[in-house]
Formats: C-alpha cells, sequence, structure tokens
C-alpha cells in the first residue's frame, strides 16, 4: 500500500469492501426488526420516523453497491492508474477505464450519499416528536416549534447538497469522469466537498444532543436519565466516523496532494468512512425501538421512565391549568372515574369550589415508578392516572 501524507491511514480494497457489505446487511436486519416490532409486536402503525429509516436503508444500500462496483472494477481503493503510453500532454486529454470508473462512481455515491444522511436525520427528529411532543395542552412547545424548524434545515440541506452533486458540472454530466481537461471545466469540488462534510458534522451533533434537554427536565433519577440519554444518542457514534472523514477531506484542500499521496487511494478513503458513518448512525437509530424484543430490564425500564414522565408532566402542566383534582377526592372516587374510562371533560366535576391544588411527581419505593401525589389526601399510581386520561400524551409516548 502506498504511503500517505495525510494523518489518516489509507484503507485498504478489502476494507472497503468488507464496510460496503457488512453495514448494509446490519442495517437490513434492524429496519426489518423495527418494523416488526411496530406491526406485530406492538400492533402499531408505521409513522413517519419509520418511513424515513426504510428509505435511508435503499441509499444507504445505493452507498454499498457503488463501493463494490468501484473495487470489482479495480477503481476504488487502488492506485491512481496513468494511461498506458501517454505523454504528459496526453494525460490531461486523455483517461483510463479505471480512472472513469472511479470518477462516475464519485458523481453517483456523494448525492446517495447526501440522501442517506438527510433521511437517517429526518427520521431521528421524527422519532423524538412521537415521543415529545404533545397537544394535550393544545399549544406548541418549544420542542414541537425547534423540531418543526430542524426538519426544515435538515430538508433543505439534503436538497441542496443533492442538486449541488449532480450538477456541479451544470448540465455538462459527463465532465465529471471525463480527463483533466474536462473536470477542471467543473470548478473546484474541494470547496463544495468541505461545505458538506463540516455541515453534516455540524447537523449530526445538533440532531443527536436534540432530544437531552428534555430528557434532563423530566423528573426521574439522575441514572435514569443517564439511561435514557446513552439509549437515545446511540447513533452518535457515527460522529467519530463523520470527523476522521472530514479531516482527510480538509488535509487534501488545505495541502493538496503530496508527493506520497495518491488521489484515487486518499479519496477511496474518504468514501469508506463515508460508508461507516451512514451504517453506524442507520443501524444504531433503531435500536432504541428494539429495546421490547432485545433490550436488558434496566433498558426496558429506562423506556417506560421516560413515557410515564412525559406522561405526567403533560397532565401536570395541563390539568395546573383548567383540571386539577379535588385536594378532599378518595381515592374510590378516582378508581371508579378510572374504570368508566373518564377523560378530561369528566374530572371537571372533581374540581375543588375553592382554592388550588397542586400536584408533584415523586418515586415509589414499591414500584420504581413516578406516582402523582396530592399534597396530604391522595396518592395515585401513575397507571391509574393513565386510566384516566387514555387518550392523552401518554398514549403516543410509547416507543
Amino acid at each position: 500500500m502506498p504511503s500517505s501524507d495525510i494523518t489518516v491511514a489509507l484503507v485498504s480494497p478489502g476494507e472497503i469492501l468488507a464496510a460496503a457489505v457488512v453495514f448494509p446487511v446490519i442495517s437490513i436486519v434492524g429496519v426489518a426488526l423495527r418494523l416488526w416490532t411496530r406491526i406485530i409486536h406492538k400492533k402499531q402503525g408505521l409513522g413517519a420516523d419509520d418511513y424515513l429509516i426504510s428509505l435511508a436503508l435503499v441509499f444507504l444500500i445505493g452507498m454499498g453497491i457503488c463501493l463494490i462496483v468501484g473495487v470489482a472494477k479495480h477503481a476504488v481503493g487502488y492506485p491512481t492508474p496513468e494511461v498506458p503510453n501517454a505523454t504528459p500532454e496526453e494525460q490531461l486529454t486523455e483517461t483510463s477505464p479505471e480512472q472513469t470508473t472511479f470518477q462516475i462512481v464519485q458523481w453517483v455515491f456523494w448525492p446517495v450519499m447526501t440522501l442517506t444522511y438527510g433521511f437517517i436525520k429526518l427520521s431521528a427528529v421524527f422519532f423524538y416528536r412521537r415521543i415529545f411532543v404533545t397537544s394535550v395542552s393544545g399549544k406548541r412547545s418549544l420542542f414541537d416549534a425547534v423540531t418543526i424548524v430542524t426538519i426544515g434545515v435538515i430538508s433543505a440541506w439534503t436538497s441542496a447538497f443533492f442538486l449541488y452533486n449532480i450538477f456541479r458540472c451544470g448540465s455538462h454530466f459527463a465532465w465529471a469522469w471525463g480527463p483533466l481537461v474536462d473536470m477542471s471545466k467543473c470548478g473546484s469540488h474541494l470547496q463544495g466537498q468541505d461545505a458538506l462534510m463540516i455541515t453534516d458534522l455540524l447537523t449530526d451533533v445538533f440532531v443527536w444532543v436534540l432530544p437531552v434537554p428534555m430528557i434532563w427536565s423530566l423528573g426521574m433519577p439522575l441514572w435514569r436519565k443517564l439511561s435514557v440519554t446513552g439509549i437515545m444518542m446511540l447513533a452518535a457514534i457515527s460522529i467519530g466516523a463523520s470527523i476522521t472523514r472530514l479531516v482527510v477531506v480538509i488535509e487534501i484542500d488545505n495541502g493538496g496532494y503530496g508527493g506520497q499521496t495518491d488521489p484515487d487511494f486518499t479519496v477511496s478513503t474518504a468514501l469508506y468512512w463515508s460508508m461507516v458513518e451512514g451504517g453506524l448512525a442507520l443501524a444504531a437509530a433503531c435500536l432504541p425501538t428494539l429495546h421490547y424484543l432485545f433490550g436488558r430490564k434496566a433498558m426496558k425500564s429506562a423506556i417506560s421512565t421516560l413515557r410515564s414522565a412525559i406522561a405526567l408532566n403533560t397532565l401536570r402542566s395541563h390539568h395546573s391549568k383548567d383540571s386539577q383534582v379535588a385536594a378532599g377526592t378518595p381515592y374510590s372516587e378516582l378508581k371508579t372515574a378510572a374504570r368508566n374510562g373518564s377523560q378530561p371533560s369528566d374530572m371537571e366535576r372533581l374540581r375543588p369550589s375553592e382554592g388550588r391544588t397542586d400536584t408533584d411527581v415523586t418515586p415509589q419505593a414499591e414500584y420504581g415508578e413516578p406516582t402523582l401525589t396530592v399534597p396530604g389526601k391522595v396518592r395515585v399510581r401513575e397507571d391509574t392516572v393513565q386510566s384516566v386520561h387514555d387518550r392523552t400524551r401518554y398514549a403516543r409516548c410509547d416507543v
């Protein structure tokens, strides 16, 4: 393998081929189990996050196919070939079959990669909305507004860089895989790639940390906040691959191809890390949904607590405005209302005639789950509150 002037180690054709096969296979299994969990195991319909992650899988497979074809044609992962028996001047106007294949692979790979990343990010945001966004109060929350803006930004990012990679040579598509004379007419591609890689990293960081403030605002013990945060941020492991690829691209852009750096070998390394990033992000994005199948008791307990805390926070903020539970109401009356499937409108009968009763969320050692407490009078288990308000946000918190 040739030496290199860049910091990141160059990869071999075997490593590229392994990534092109392994990550799509793992992702296929992950998405299939995710859909099976939703439809069969949990009897739910598919949401926008499920459809988007399925689209991301299709394009991830496309990324893998590009790399497999490139390796099979001895174009990707191999040193840059020269045109046989060509003078230096002829090297500018002619190209070898391997060079043509390599440029075609790039021209297809970068737009497909952009769509893959965009759909993974959008799927994550819609997944957060499935858990955290509720319409019980009838008002748009800050998190609701932030996620809507995020969806718009990611959609614009995906569309802009997809079109850029397709039309960077205008309508002269063949210039992108032609000899150096034709490729030079397209302008510098490196600055555009820098912008793509940097903004990809920034949006990754933002999307993966987006749910953290919401999790830490809930009334859960510290260890459960840490557990849920870890589960929700599993896809953040792809940031390492994104940083590695960014280092390769920026070093090429700043220093050019040094005397010991082979252009095709170096770009092949960037393609490899792009495949790793997409595969890790997509597979990890499916894991929170699969906790019902393979999750340990701790993971299930953490997700259950997250749903409970969101439900109780929603009830507390909503009913503190228009439907407080009477301080003198016995537990049996609440239990009867729950069995009758009472809705928030039914609870209006239980409102005290004077004063105002506040509620709070406190842990209950016996059950390990939050309870709704009315100071001095009633201690209501969370599952009873959910029964009374079974049409509230709690029912939609099931990830």
